[in-house]
């Protein structure tokens, strides 16, 4: 690489942090080799939970990787809360990272009310690849979400988990807050109540970081993926959902955030109460009342707020297929997420086929398919856990 670069900027991109002066060095870099945009990606898509760690090649794992590793050797105490966004992510872009290079795990021990921040460094035995969902604790052990367990969180709040339910609570007022991560698999959902008693049920594919107690000001989660959000009212502190193209804050609500990366489209939904929508430098986009959406198009950079069936974007938690004039593309994502299978399609315009549907909670993926085939003319057979789309 011809160039170097702070890694917080890399950081500050994927969490769209970027100041306007540092947007500008961080497009020099990424657009002077295809090495930078390669780099790039892998941090961008493992922290989303696109890909795991033995999807990324091994020289680069060795090469820039281990770079993270010493930029976070020399971050032992950080300073200012303009960085503890950057901390927060540098955890969980390098967890397992290190845990399969050097056997090491880093994490970050941080609190919404400190001005600092620090890293403890734990010995630990490589992690093996867990299927289905995962539940990464504070200090770095990866729990399987089916484990029925029950335990204390660093900060002392309590944990247990049941039949796929996350549950914690005590730790009021503790200011010594942890933060733990969950990354739903592919045909799985996953349910969590958080410290505060607000639920959040998971979709499949999504990952979901969040702090073990709430003592800040704010409530802050946040999400890459869909969660259904039923959020314990406190007008005191608000709730806030960062995602990659929208902040939503709220006091008391029950409203939907759809935010897979990749997608051309980030949705929020709102069925119940009222949520502030933010950009992603901050600022107020506007208000949302029951039964409107704001929809922000992640290609052309504009949103738009119109009235909707809310059951159509609630649906998922049921395990129904449900749309109104949406592409096909769109919809075999989400069966492709439901289904754990993905998608190919053979010829490219067939993705802008659009259906209306509300398909039942089938457990066998065949009936779905057949169904989308009936309604849209198109022909599917599935090849290695692929579904192909073909005319």
């Amino acid at each position: 690489m011809n160039k170097t670069i702070d890694y917080e900027l890399i950081i500050r991109e994927i969490n769209q942090k970027l100041l306007p002066e540092e947007k500008h060095a961080f497009e020099e870099w990424i657009n002077e080799s295809d090495e930078h945009l390669k780099l790039f990606n892998s941090i961008r898509k493992y922290y989303s939970g696109e890909i795991e760690l033995q999807e990324i090649d091994n020289q680069t794992l060795t090469h820039d990787w281990l770079n993270l590793k010493e930029k976070m050797d020399s971050l032992n105490t950080i300073s200012g809360s303009g960085k503890k966004i950057f901390m927060s992510l540098l955890k969980y872009a390098a967890i397992l990272i290190l845990i399969s290079t050097i056997g090491i795990l880093w994490f970050n021990k941080r609190s919404p009310q400190r001005t600092t921040s620090s890293i403890a460094l734990v010995n630990k035995k490589p992690v093996v690849k867990t299927k289905g969902t995962v539940i990464i604790l504070s200090n770095g052990n990866v729990v399987a979400g089916n484990k029925s367990f029950s335990l204390k969180e660093e900060d002392g709040t309590q944990v247990t988990n049941t039949n796929n339910k996350l549950s914690y609570y005590g730790n009021a007022g503790n200011n010594a807050v942890s933060y733990n991560t969950i990354k739903v698999a592919h045909g799985e959902r996953f349910e969590v109540v958080l410290a505060d008693g607000s639920k959040v049920v998971l979709n499949s594919g999504s990952s979901f970081t969040y702090p073990t107690s709430f003592s800040g000001k704010n409530r802050e989660v946040t999400l890459f993926g869909e969660a259904f959000f039923s959020v314990t009212k406190n007008k005191h502190q608000p709730f806030v959902v960062n995602a990659p193209n929208v902040h939503v804050e709220v006091l008391g609500t029950k409203f939907n955030v759809l935010n897979y990366v990749g997608e051309s489209y980030s949705k929020t939904t709102l069925v119940e109460g009222k949520v502030k929508i933010k950009d992603r430098a901050n600022n107020p986009v506007c208000s949302l009342t029951p039964g409107e959406q704001y929809a922000y198009n992640t290609i052309s950079t504009e949103g738009s707020v119109q009235r909707v069936n809310t059951s159509v974007n609630t649906a998922w938690m049921e395990g129904r297929i449900a749309c109104e004039n949406e592409y096909l593309e769109s919809i075999m994502k989400r069966i492709g997420r439901q289904f754990d299978l993905s998608i190919e399609f053979e010829q490219s315009q067939l993705k802008y086929i659009k259906l209306s549907a509300d398909l039942p909670a089938f457990k066998d993926y065949h009936k779905v398919l057949y169904l989308i085939e009936e309604s849209s003319g198109v022909h599917m057979k599935v090849v290695s856990n692929k579904i192909l789309i073909y005319k």
